[in-house]
């Protein structure tokens, strides 16, 4: 009977999970205000090394500022219902890497894209788990 309470509230709390994290808008960054911050210009493998070395000091210069970041497409994918690049230095591997998320407004840029492609993005540094998160991102011309 015990099992059975303490298996019910287990499947409760990860469907509540599920729900928040579902209902969470990903993107909360207006592109047109990127026009307004000066952005900082770096390649993918430079970004996530910073992060690597110092995440403190990674933080200080790139949390929530405007990057111009260029590397190799190695994933095009979505996440509850977000579409994203993963861009590294060519390294298949998922270390190392800058996941640049998209929004709506600039969806249709990711179908132009392809793996292995030298892209470069511009979006805001949100955070850092296993990469580097970049959101509201668009392709630079």
């Amino acid at each position: 009977m015990v099992k059975q309470v303490v298996s019910q509230l287990i499947i409760l709390a990860l469907l509540a999970l599920f729900v928040v994290a579902c209902s969470v808008e990903l993107n909360t960054d207006d592109p047109q205000s990127l026009e307004d911050d000066v952005a900082i210009t770096i390649d993918a493998a430079s970004l996530y090394a910073e992060y690597d070395a110092n995440l403190i000091a990674a933080e200080e210069k790139f949390q929530g500022r405007t990057v111009i970041v260029t590397g190799i497409v190695t994933e095009i994918g979505e996440i509850f219902n977000q579409p994203y690049v993963t861009l590294t230095d060519g390294d298949v591997g998922w270390w190392g890497a800058v996941d640049c998320y998209f929004d709506k407004s600039t969806r249709s840029q990711i179908t132009q894209l392809t793996k292995d492609q030298e892209i470069t993005l511009k979006g805001r540094v949100s955070d850092y788990l296993i990469s580097v998160e970049v959101r509201g991102c668009s392709v630079v011309d």
